[in-house]
């Protein structure tokens, strides 16, 4: 995941539960941005506003009760 915009859209369908933690962590391993996003009949969108961060590479990582986490490379150039 590659943005050279201000803002990321995060979305997912098919999950269980009533709602997932999404994070944004840097390369130190400090999560720099958390939110507990509510699921509606298994899915969500989430819109992201990446202007506070500082030009880098982070991790997003979303996870749902009883699953794997998820994880994707963000790069702010």
């Amino acid at each position: 995941l590659i943005t050279l915009y201000q803002f990321i859209y995060l979305t997912g369908t098919g999950i269980a539960g009533s709602s997932i933690q999404v994070s944004i962590i840097n390369v130190l391993g400090q999560v720099v941005m958390a939110n507990n996003i509510p699921l509606v009949n298994g899915s969500f969108v989430h819109q992201y506003d990446c202007s506070p961060l500082a030009k880098g590479i982070y991790e997003v990582r979303i996870t749902a009760t009883g699953a794997c986490p998820l994880s994707s490379k963000l790069i702010i150039e």
